[in-house]
């Protein structure tokens, strides 16, 4: 199991679903510290990863460090990794959850685009709310700096948690928003993460903090997503999801 690198297999510990769908060689086009991105010849994204950040829906999980790979590689077989359903739940857990989220979300730090996410968000939770169209958060997409703008990761966090919280309507409807979109607004790598999570699927350490919002949880693992990209996902896991608990 693993990646073969010029007939070299570097071994895996795991892969995570939408990973698993690229097929053949592989070509890199964007290396960090603990992570590269490599795609096949359909376009298909897969973040091969160093084992410390976690498994995911994009992820190729290493055992180890990253090691210096070629600019070609090869996926072959590996576990696959799938995030576990939450635990039952009542509308009053999920609603005291959110609480403890907003609660707990550390201060953003003041940057350009912070009215244009914040009216994002708000327009977000109107739309779940069922008082505004989707079409009213398109500017988040590809909104802030970096390889996931916070918008995109709002978007991303709202289309996980709805599917994770059983509704499927709701993600389906954001789900085609974010396909229709995302291709055009905003970079590949963010629109990658954006078309897993339109899947229902994100990172292990953000679904583990949704299981904290129905266990009591303290949502440490947010911590371990990019800079900001966790909180920024709870964002808007919190926008869609604020409906949901009060009724």
């Amino acid at each position: 199991m693993g990646i073969v690198v010029n007939a070299a297999k570097v071994t895996l510990s795991t892969i995570g679903r939408t990973a698993a769908q690229a097929t053949g060689p592989l070509c890199v086009f964007a290396r960090f510290e603990n992570s590269l991105y490599a795609r096949d010849s359909a376009g298909r994204i897969v973040c091969v990863v160093a084992a410390g950040l976690g498994d995911g829906t994009l992820q190729a999980r290493l055992p180890g460090a990253l090691p210096d790979l070629p600019d070609s590689i090869a996926l072959a077989a590996a576990p696959i990794w799938t995030p576990p359903p939450l635990p039952e739940w009542r509308n009053a857990d999920l609603a005291a959850g959110l609480a403890r989220a907003t609660a707990t979300r550390p201060a953003r730090p003041q940057g350009v685009g912070d009215a244009a996410l914040a009216a994002g968000l708000s327009a977000l939770n109107r739309w779940a709310s069922g008082t505004e169209t989707l079409e009213s958060c398109r500017d988040l997409i590809g909104l802030g700096p970096g390889l996931t703008p916070s918008g995109d990761d709002a978007l991303g966090g709202a289309a996980i948690s709805l599917r994770a919280f059983g509704r499927a309507m709701l993600a389906g409807e954001l789900g085609a928003f974010i396909r229709k979109h995302a291709p055009n607004r905003t970079s590949a790598i963010s629109c990658a993460h954006l078309h897993a999570a339109a899947d229902g699927e994100g990172s292990a350490a953000f679904h583990d903090a949704l299981r904290d919002l129905v266990t009591n949880g303290d949502f440490t693992s947010l911590a371990r997503i990019g800079a900001s990209s966790g909180w920024d996902a709870m964002d808007g896991a919190i926008a869609v999801l604020s409906p949901i608990a009060r009724r």
